[in-house]
């Protein structure tokens, strides 16, 4: 008897536990609705629920503030201030319910995993965890685990906040950078519902390295260069059942081909090979300063003067620094590539002239309004730059059409021969004649009209039109008398029809590139007339300045 009273003692003594944890939990839900005084209601989402008579849900809020009987929240760009109390200190994501002129309940999701973004895509979001502290004795010593990459589905279109100098504000997936930025991922039902970015500078830039025009590689040796050791990776891959395989060396990494041969210098930092269904991409990541020493003597001969290189190098940084968020390759853990479309990097070695010209600059990039330009930098000019009309762009502030001297380049003047007398295009048939509709004030064409036998084509963009013209390409003859037959299109968008017959157009044009921002071969000629390289950045930008990121 005195058996079963004890247990029955039990048995009450746990009800009375859950009972109260259940009070509990009643009072801070109670706790968390917010309590108006009943006047007008200020905000669309307090008129939608009382015209309506149904409740409204705002999903994934950021609170931000919980103070003085007032919520302060930041919703779809808005920050709003409500009436009310929260019966706990709060500051993250959660769901607020309206009923009528009033909050009736808030719902706060929970945080899933943190850490440094790894990639991401249009269904999932990666995440480098940081090791946990694992105890390791009796003693109560403890060791750090192993970093672990968790992989987590997201909804299509999730809010992204950013905490920055203390403030929370909306962002989006291109303020994030893979590799570096730091995030807390906010969880419902099993799928992340929103993200959270703390402030945070790279120090490192990952760099897809492309095969040729590709990005995907179906064979792929690695040397390193330590141990000499020729790794054949989609073997290695295969054996080990790996989708994602990891190199360094310290002294590092070659490209070969199968029997060992180097393609081309080593390169530093490490490689990421990821498998894909199209083959392997492969991935160098590498610190900035470093991967900025190898794009200098890539973009600008090292025998330019020593303030042009210094001014390359800043413009170089710039670029990278702008295109850490760039979203091309996120799903590869990639920042950028390492061919024009990016910058050029890595198509030679490093040299001593062009590593203290880095070194002399390290960490200056240039800024506009506080903001990090969009450094765009080209070969040379027909004597003035250009603007963003040839590519049916709006000029940034930054972008100026300025004088260039580019007289020492051999593409300062050229003139190209096309060949039409033999290239018959199926739909169109053969070209006849070329004119130029619309040219704008620094002589760059920006309308261009391609006769054809059958019909006429309207080109507008730049590339476009250097391009199309480059099909029937056979000679370019340049400024210092050279004639090239190895260009796939016209050196610029800057030319003039010369000549036609019924075989051949000659162009006479000049420059090389694009045309927009800073001339390589002026900032050369500039150095020469003792100009610093702040003073040549300051010459081909406006309203810019020259700061230590």
């Amino acid at each position: 008897m005195k058996e079963k009273w004890k247990y029955k003692k039990l048995f009450y003594l746990m009800l009375i536990i859950v009972a109260f944890s259940l009070g509990v939990t009643a009072i801070i839900i109670s706790g968390m609705i917010n309590e108006t005084d009943g006047k007008e209601a200020k905000y669309w989402f307090f008129e939608e629920s009382m015209q309506t008579g149904k409740t409204v849900k705002l999903e994934n809020v950021y609170i931000y503030s919980a103070e003085n009987n007032q919520i302060e929240f930041l919703y779809d760009n808005i920050h709003y201030a409500v009436e009310g109390t929260l019966a706990q200190s709060f500051q993250g994501v959660a769901d607020i319910v309206i009923s009528g002129d009033q909050i009736s309940k808030v719902r706060i999701k929970p945080d899933g995993a943190s850490g440094v973004l790894y990639s991401y895509d249009d269904d999932s979001v990666t995440v480098i965890c940081e090791p946990e502290d694992i105890e390791t004795g009796t003693d109560g010593d403890k060791n750090k685990s192993a970093d672990s990459i968790e992989e987590l589905t997201r909804d299509t279109a999730i809010p992204i906040y950013k905490a920055e100098d203390g403030q929370i504000a909306q962002a989006n997936w291109n303020h994030m950078i893979v590799g570096t930025s730091e995030i807390c991922c906010i969880m419902e039902n099993g799928q992340v519902c929103a993200v959270i970015i703390e402030e945070s500078l790279p120090t490192d830039i990952r760099v897809v390295i492309k095969n040729g025009s590709s990005i995907f590689y179906t064979e792929l040796y690695v040397k390193k260069q330590s141990e000499g050791t020729l790794v054949n990776v989609s073997s290695y891959m295969t054996e080990q059942e790996l989708e994602v395989l990891e190199l360094d060396d310290d002294k590092g990494l070659i490209l070969c081909d199968k029997v060992g041969n180097a393609l081309g210098e080593a390169y530093e930092g490490s490689f990421r090979i990821i498998k894909t269904g199209s083959g392997m991409v492969l991935v160098n990541e590498l610190p900035i300063e470093t991967y900025v020493k190898y794009v200098l003597p890539s973009e600008m001969p090292k025998t330019f003067h020593e303030e042009a290189l210094k001014a390359q190098a800043v413009c170089a940084r710039t670029f990278a620094y702008d295109q850490m968020s760039n979203q091309s390759y996120a799903m590869y853990g990639a920042n950028l590539d390492d061919s024009t479309s990016f910058q050029v990097y890595h198509a030679t070695g490093r040299f001593a002239e062009t590593d203290a010209a880095v070194d002399a600059t390290e960490g200056e990039v240039i800024t506009c309004n506080g903001e990090l330009i969009t450094c765009y930098y080209f070969s040379t000019s027909a004597g003035m730059t250009n603007d963003m009309s040839v590519w049916g762009s709006k000029t940034p502030e930054y972008i100026k059409i300025c004088s260039s001297e580019d007289t020492e380049s051999p593409f300062y003047r050229w003139k190209a021969y096309l060949d039409i007398s033999s290239v018959c295009e199926e739909e169109r048939g053969k070209l006849k004649s070329v004119e130029v509709t619309g040219s704008n004030s620094s002589g760059y064409v920006t309308e261009l009209k391609l006769i054809f036998d059958k019909e006429t084509q309207i080109l507008t963009k730049e590339n476009d039109i250097r391009r199309a013209l480059g099909t029937y390409l056979q000679e370019t003859v340049l400024n210092n008398g050279k004639i090239r037959t190895d260009f796939s299109m016209i050196p610029s968008a800057n030319f003039t029809v010369a000549e036609i017959t019924d075989t051949q157009i000659v162009l006479e044009g000049g420059g090389f590139g694009h045309g927009i921002g800073m001339s390589q071969y002026g900032a050369n000629q500039m150095a020469q007339n003792n100009f610093g390289y702040k003073a040549i950045i300051e010459h081909y930008y406006h309203n810019v300045v020259v700061k230590n990121i």
